[in-house]
């Protein structure tokens, strides 16, 4: 989808500058993963005549120019923080197609690939509190 292409575009900028070695690893980790979600949620909805976007939407866009211009310092905690908002409201989804979803090809896809976005949650969460205190 549009929010795996964006999220994957700054994964790769964070994992390119970061200094913090966790943080390059997790970045490059979710990177992969959202590259990984995008090519099993297109053979989902491929048979379905419908296309992904592939470019970066709005929102990851404006997270990627963030930051593109935030100091090297504040990097780690704005990627984290932006990582959180966003592998929260996937999870929300996932659940929600899970429970309610029409399509039993996209709740497979959710039933399998939330315990990944889960454990990108607890990562997160873990990564962040490291750089809070570190700041």
């Amino acid at each position: 989808s549009q929010s795996t292409a964006g999220a994957k575009a700054v994964a790769d900028e964070v994992s390119r500058r970061t200094a913090n070695p966790d943080v390059k690893s997790f970045a490059a980790r979710l990177g992969s993963d959202y590259a990984t979600m995008q090519t099993g949620l297109s053979s989902v909805v491929m048979p379905m005549q419908t296309t992904l976007p592939h470019e970066v939407p709005a929102k990851e866009l404006s997270t990627l120019i963030e930051i593109q211009n935030v100091r090297p310092q504040r990097l780690e905690q704005k990627y984290l923080k932006a990582s959180l908002k966003q592998t929260i409201r996937i999870i929300k989804y996932f659940k929600a197609e899970i429970k309610s979803g029409r399509d039993p090809a996209i709740q497979k896809f959710a039933i399998e690939t939330l315990p990944v976005v889960e454990g990108h949650l607890e990562k997160a969460r873990s990564l962040y509190r490291a750089v809070e205190k570190k700041t």
